[in-house]
């Protein structure tokens, strides 16, 4: 399964950084729940880096190797943010 979910392919996806910058963006037109979705979701990179770092590390480091690669948190973190901005558009005008 890890070929579905290789962490250097979650990192290459940048969404992280259009999430804070939509984050940033929210803020300014003070829309503070999408801004806090817009957070929460980009937090996932601390989440995605440490699955990296445990994978490419030759000496394993112990809290790392508590954090796997799981493919059923990355799909559902996906299609819940792509929920979400599929209501904030629908809702919006």
């Amino acid at each position: 399964m890890e070929t579905l979910t290789n962490p250097f392919e979650l990192l290459a996806n940048i969404k992280w950084i259009w999430l804070f910058s939509l984050a940033v963006t929210f803020w300014n037109n003070s829309e503070i729940v999408m801004f806090t979705f817009m957070i929460l979701f980009s937090l996932f990179i601390f989440y995605y880096l440490a699955v990296m770092l445990d994978t490419i590390l030759v000496k394993r480091i112990h809290l790392l190797t508590k954090i796997k690669a799981n493919p059923y948190l990355t799909n559902f973190e996906t299609v819940i943010f792509f929920l979400v901005l599929t209501i904030y558009l629908t809702h919006s005008s």
